[in-house]
């Protein structure tokens, strides 16, 4: 009966969820549509590995699926690529060698399988499968005609080719998922709440799933027809990955696309209040040093007045343009103010502020509460107040108040 379920249950928890995007296709944002096509792949290599595991004895049709489900893996990857493009906003054109390369190990995976069955033909290949089936994959290529296709498509191939494909992508998707944090911590003070912890669990999510792969694949899957108590094992190990994963992209809502919509809005507002500098207003040759120099004559006190005098790092979710507004600029004069003169990004700044202000209120009131102080300096929940309190001062709040009553 165990067995039985979790065979079952990795595709069973690809289609729910696959069923679900579906359903939810026109409210979907686009890389929740993108993802909608990965399960799809998802569920019907998972459905082909359940097949197999039940083993009813059907070898014609084992080696059909087996073409199908080299492809479909294969494929998994690069939507995986084209999910995390689209979260994080690349929209660098999709040159055609980009194209070719992502397909490759599909294609010639693919290809080559199906050149070998249909080369043997219909008898033979039952044959051999049967034969694999029945020998846990110890049948020797020696033996076979057509053993050089075997040879250049076999699994230990495919398990290089996806190897190599899910290190490329997922160096790509973490370095452009912390490219992307930093663009929102140069316009909010709070990203926190902008799904980064989904995005990242996504990427978590799915490396955990390679790698579960990865180690089935170069194992060989027919082994595990063998042993029934590892069958389970990675049957719902499975299942928890694709729900853990599928869970949190159903819940990441906020990607670049609605980051490009706040800054439009934001623009809009500008331009209609008629504050600010136009966002790509060029200097000049010869006056840039004229600019940095107004810069700080001119705009630098207005920004620490309204920083330190008005205090409003105070508010909660406090944008950039919020600084720009007041002080009857743009964003890019203040962020070059961040970057030239405090070396910092915009929620960093903030977020020092934030502690520092918070530290002021603790020695004038030893008594007060994480939440009451967390909700004074402007953080939404006291959670990110305790992060941003380690992370600035080392140490965690309560140990920097024992520290704080022991030097007195």
């Amino acid at each position: 009966m165990l067995r039985f379920i979790s065979i079952l249950m990795p595709s069973a928890i690809c289609l729910f969820w696959l069923l679900y995007f579906f359903l939810r296709r026109k409210t979907n944002t686009r890389s929740q549509n993108i993802w909608m096509v990965t399960t799809v792949l998802m569920t019907i290599s998972m459905s082909i590995t359940a097949y197999y595991w039940f083993c009813d004895g059907n070898y014609s049709l084992y080696y059909k699926l087996d073409i199908l489900h080299l492809f479909i893996s294969l494929l998994f990857i690069p939507a995986i690529y084209l999910y995390f493009r689209e979260v994080t906003g690349d929209n660098e054109r999709l040159s055609p060698l980009k194209v070719g390369l992502l397909l490759f190990p599909a294609v010639w995976i693919g290809g080559m399988t199906l050149a070998f069955y249909l080369l043997l033909g219909e008898e033979h290949s039952t044959l051999y499968t049967k034969a694999m089936m029945e020998s846990y994959g110890n049948v020797s290529p020696d033996e076979l005609p057509y053993r050089t296709l075997l040879l250049i498509s076999n699994e230990y191939v495919y398990s290089l080719f996806l190897f190599l494909q899910a290190v490329i992508v997922f160096v790509y998707a973490g370095r452009r998922l912390l490219s992307y944090r930093k663009r929102l911590d140069d316009f909010f003070s709070d990203a926190d709440d902008k799904d980064m912890h989904h995005h990242w669990a996504v990427w978590y999510g799915i490396l955990a799933l390679l790698l579960l792969t990865l180690i089935v694949a170069a194992a060989g899957y027919l082994l595990y027809i063998e042993y029934d108590i590892w069958v389970s094992v990675v049957g719902i190990l499975m299942a928890i990955i694709c729900y853990y994963t599928s869970y949190h992209v159903c819940f990441s809502q906020y990607t670049a696309e609605s980051f490009a919509r706040e800054l439009k809005q934001a623009d809009n507002e500008a331009l209609e209040k008629g504050y600010g500098a136009p966002e790509n207003k060029e200097t000049p040759e010869g006056e840039a040093g004229a600019e940095g120099g107004t810069i700080r004559t001119k705009l630098l006190p207005k920004f620490n007045q309204i920083v330190d005098e008005e205090k409003i790092f105070l508010q909660k979710k406090v944008k950039v343009d919020d600084i720009a507004r007041l002080a009857y600029t743009n964003r890019t004069y203040i962020s070059r103010i961040l970057k030239e003169e405090f070396h910092t990004s915009f929620g960093e700044f903030i977020k020092h502020k934030r502690i520092e202000y918070a530290k002021e209120q603790l020695l004038l009131n030893s008594k007060i509460s994480q939440e009451e102080l967390s909700e004074a300096c402007g953080f939404t929940h006291s959670s990110a107040f305790s992060r941003a309190f380690r992370q600035c001062e080392g140490m965690t709040l309560t140990e920097w108040r024992r520290k704080q009553t022991s030097a007195e």
